[in-house]
């Protein structure tokens, strides 16, 4: 399963890949080149705010979801909910900014000076974007960002009740 969010859902986006799914996403994105990405791959799925366009493409039925809610947590939760995934999120496996899954890097030393000393000197797993080369370890942010899944998660709660 694969997502593309419109113009209007770049927080949606991230916090998609956030949770570990493929989540596509440009800010200058029209409509035309977002119904491109139904055509060619049948388990891509649109995420919008945009009732004319999903009212103008019946056609796709489910594969295009309008999203109600303005707050990232809230839309995150209701995709979750509506497609019942909540049991396939993989968390910190994809990176935020390109979407690519992460690799392990299993020599600690090969990111020594790409990273912080202090870093080095206090972490030991280290996971790198294949695309953009960014380097990534499990630190406060990381607990930061799994305080906002946890929140997630008990709004997908809240919405099956």
């Amino acid at each position: 399963m694969k997502f593309i969010a419109d113009s209007m859902l770049g927080g949606l986006a991230r916090y998609l890949r956030m949770l570990g799914f493929s989540t596509e996403y440009s800010n200058s994105i029209d409509d035309k080149e977002l119904i491109k990405f139904l055509d060619e791959d049948e388990k891509t799925i649109l995420l919008t705010k945009d009732r004319i366009l999903k009212r103008e493409n019946k056609k796709y039925g489910d594969r295009i979801i309008l999203i109600s809610s303005d707050d990232k947590k809230e839309q995150t939760a209701e995709v979750l909910s509506k497609l019942n995934i909540k049991d396939k999120i993989s968390p910190f496996s994809r990176c935020l900014d390109c979407n690519s899954k992460l690799v392990k890097i299993k020599n600690k030393e090969s990111v020594r000076n790409l990273i912080p000393e202090e870093t080095y000197k206090y972490f030991d797993e280290f996971y790198k974007c294949p695309k953009c080369n960014k380097i990534f370890w499990f630190s406060t942010h990381t607990q930061r960002m799994d305080i906002i899944i946890q929140k997630i998660l008990k709004k997908v709660e809240d919405i099956s009740l």
